[in-house]
């Protein structure tokens, strides 16, 4: 539950932001927990929409020191999600905006993933597609979360 009253007194953005912030934080970590279950289990995921999926997972930019790209994104998804219901939880401002500024490093990660994709393997994979636009989405919100703090909008109550 989001407190009345914040502890800090400073003003909070708007609860909407927030719920969508975190929803979309939830699905790339689930996105994410089956693209790493899946890799260990040794199963092929299956490919809709595109048809790349193979090729994206398959290849030698599925992972990064030894480890598969799905697992940095459940760490990464989970961090904001466990941030931003702190931050519901405890009201703490602090805790949001770091979420929001950590959401950078996903939209650069998924930038550079979009390139190898198209530019170098020229296959898409759906779910890493999907986490892109999550991903994306999630940087916009969060600078929508640090521009709002500037101009003092407050969590309707």
């Amino acid at each position: 539950m989001m407190p009345s009253s914040n502890s800090s007194s400073q003003p909070q953005p708007a609860r909407w932001l927030i719920v969508l912030f975190l929803v979309l934080a939830i699905a790339g970590f689930l996105d994410s927990v089956y693209l790493a279950a899946e890799y260990w289990m040794g199963r092929t995921v299956p490919c809709f929409i595109v048809s790349g999926c193979s090729t994206v997972l398959s290849s030698p930019y599925a992972k990064l020191l030894g480890i598969p790209l799905g697992a940095y994104g459940v760490v990464y998804y989970l961090s904001l999600v466990i941030l931003t219901i702190a931050f519901l939880d405890t009201g703490r401002r602090s805790l949001i905006e770091l979420a929001a500024r950590l959401s950078f490093i996903g939209t650069l990660a998924s930038a550079v993933f979009l390139y190898i994709q198209i530019g170098i393997l020229e296959a898409l994979c759906t779910y890493c597609t999907l986490s892109a636009l999550f991903c994306f989405t999630l940087f916009a919100l969060g600078l929508s979360i640090l521009r709002r703090r500037k101009r003092a909008e407050i969590v309707p109550q």
